[in-house]
């Protein structure tokens, strides 16, 4: 969001020590609508745990809350844009779906888009090369990429800021740059 010319500040449950810009450790769904309201685009990244084809098939997804669902209706009752990003499995409008083809990153990373208050056209989702990345909760290797090196995996999401532990729960920039971009016009 940065890139797209945003004043960015994030809030987390969980502490973010290599996150560069303002910071609130906070459950969003604790901070009400003053808080959110303060903001002219809102971008949400609930977890996705509940949602992932993995869960399914070990039965574990009740274990994992739906918070898509209370922040929707949070964003709802604000007067901002938004955004609500997630695996494309989970309950989100898919307004758009992207991928690391689309903005030449050797990325095989599909995220859904749930936009309210503005729309985007999605650049053209070229076939995955033959050799790619996958950035997952588990390492493994998908039919044709892999997961790669620490660094490897930091180079295809083009973020260099995190630790490798934490790029799964990442979105890369080139995703957020574009759809801030388009919530400015």
């Amino acid at each position: 969001m940065h890139l797209a010319g945003y004043s960015v500040f994030g809030v987390d449950i969980n502490p973010q020590p290599n996150y560069p810009y303002p910071f609130l450790q906070a459950h969003v769904l604790s901070l009400g609508l003053d808080f959110l309201r303060r903001f002219d685009f809102i971008w949400a990244s609930c977890p996705c745990q509940r949602w992932v084809n993995g869960a399914k098939q070990r039965n574990t997804a009740h274990l994992y809350p739906d918070l898509i669902t209370p922040v929707r209706e949070m964003l709802e009752q604000t007067d901002a844009k938004w955004c609500m990003e997630n695996v494309p499995l989970a309950p989100i409008r898919s307004d758009a779906i992207l991928c690391g083809t689309m903005f030449d990153l050797p990325l095989f990373r599909h995220r859904s888009f749930e936009l309210s208050g503005f729309s985007v056209v999605e650049p053209i989702h070229y076939s995955h090369p033959l050799e790619y990345t996958t950035v997952a909760g588990h390492p493994g290797n998908s039919p044709k990429g892999r997961n790669g090196t620490g660094q490897e995996r930091k180079d295809a999401m083009g973020i260099n800021w995190m630790a490798d532990r934490e790029l799964v729960e990442a979105v890369p920039p080139a995703y957020a740059e574009f759809i801030g971009r388009a919530a400015i016009i």
